[in-house]
């Protein structure tokens, strides 16, 4: 089943990211050269035009405010759910660790395990809702960026998966290890910048590729 999900995302994946970075096919519109002069005249420039002109009232989208601080957040439960198998042996060695995952994560874990197809809902409600435009963009872009971290996690996934049993623990141990490091740093970072007001455009090729699908507006 998990195999399943796993090639449905990535094809699904596949589709979006061709909508998302197809070039738009809608014309230009075009301002007759009347019109132009007549918006130029410095009789309409007051103060008002001229402060909007110089965007001085545009929101500024490195700025995450309000309620959209916690909103943000919540993408992020998605790659948290589903990256929270490689804190395996982290969580044998730091029991604290595992208190903590089973109180925040563990319900969602469990869920998850027990509902088929239940990440794999999640995936497109975010995957489809967070396109709509009446969405803020930096609500928009930190569901895109926390689909594109759970994306990311298939491929170790699946490298573990044609992984022999007979695999040295000195190796899959560490291997592990660093795939939760790198997914919980990325989630906890963009937790953060989310709950302080900023949008988390930190990760390397990850808010790069988020930002191109969100686009310009």
């Amino acid at each position: 089943m998990r195999v399943f999900k796993n090639a449905a995302v990535l094809l699904l994946a596949s589709m979006l990211s061709v909508t998302a970075f197809s070039p738009s096919r809608t014309a230009a519109p075009t301002v007759s050269r009347e019109k132009t002069a007549f918006m130029n005249e410095p009789s309409l420039k007051t103060p008002t035009t001229t402060a909007l002109n110089m965007g001085m009232f545009d929101r500024n989208d490195e700025e995450v405010f309000g309620q959209e601080k916690i909103i943000s957040c919540l993408p992020y439960i998605l790659p948290l759910m589903d990256g929270d198998k490689f804190g395996k042996y982290i969580y044998m060695r730091i029991p604290p660790l595992h208190v903590l995952e089973q109180i925040f994560l563990g319900p969602l874990v469990r869920i998850d395990q027990a509902v088929p197809f239940f990440g794999f809902g999640l995936f497109l409600v975010l995957a489809l809702g967070g396109r709509n435009p009446e969405l803020s963009r930096s609500i928009r872009f930190n569901v895109q960026q926390a689909i594109l971290i759970d994306i990311a996690l298939i491929f170790p996934e699946l490298i573990g998966s044609a992984m022999s049993k007979s695999t040295p623990m000195f190796l899959v141990e560490p291997c592990t290890n660093f795939v939760f490091y790198a997914y919980a740093a990325a989630c906890g970072y963009s937790i953060f910048s989310n709950l302080t007001g900023k949008t988390p455009k930190g990760i390397p090729i990850i808010s790069e590729a988020a930002e191109r699908a969100v686009g310009p507006f």
